[in-house]
């Protein structure tokens, strides 16, 4: 659905230089293992603005020592499910190939870690059983990158990701695909 509207946008705004509107979607590794999706609209006076989806997940740090993962089973894993809201400045260099995105925000969602660890030994599964507890996050995000826009409608992106809020804060490095308008035909 965001790939059709992202698209319908981009042909909306085919005949004129502004807004740029495009989408990105990647992942990424760091404190969590990361994934996301974006839509972006560069406005006029190279302002930014970013809905996005992020995904993290990472081992949950508070397992028994004792505990070990079932046959096709992994360990449990904390994850945050959040959406965000961000605003930046884009920094268009000389080249139209390259350019500067530094963009900042908020975001809510879920986050949701591993209780209640119970000891039950099973065969070709996990020596214990556990709960999810699921809580409301805020936090706040940041996250500039650096812009590949190879043609006017594919590129690739890079940097850092930021999310700092009460339950579990990422800080991860992110490589994305970005589709849609990303630059006009008189930027060469």
């Amino acid at each position: 659905m965001a790939l059709l509207i992202i698209l319908g946008s981009s042909m909306v705004f085919a005949q004129s230089n502004e807004p740029y509107i495009y989408g990105e979607m990647g992942g990424g590794d760091g404190s969590h293992g990361l994934f996301q999706m974006t839509l972006n609209a560069v406005l006029s006076k190279n302002q930014i603005i970013s809905i996005s989806y992020y995904y993290a997940s990472r081992r949950s740090a508070n397992i028994p020592s004792d505990y070990y993962p079932g046959l096709f089973e992994s360990y449990p894993q904390q994850t945050l499910s959040v959406f965000g809201l961000s605003y930046g400045r884009v920094f268009f260099l000389k080249t139209p190939c390259v350019r500067g995105i530094l963009k900042g925000g908020l975001c809510a969602g879920v986050a949701a870690t591993p209780v209640n660890f119970e000891y039950n030994p099973m065969f070709f599964s996990s020596n214990y059983n556990f709960s999810h507890q699921k809580e409301f996050v805020i936090g706040v995000v940041f996250n500039p990158e650096i812009e590949f826009p190879i043609s006017r409608g594919f590129g690739f992106s890079i940097g850092p990701y930021v999310n700092v809020n009460a339950v579990s804060s990422v800080l991860a490095v992110e490589a994305s695909m970005m589709f849609g308008k990303l630059r006009g035909r008189q930027d060469k």
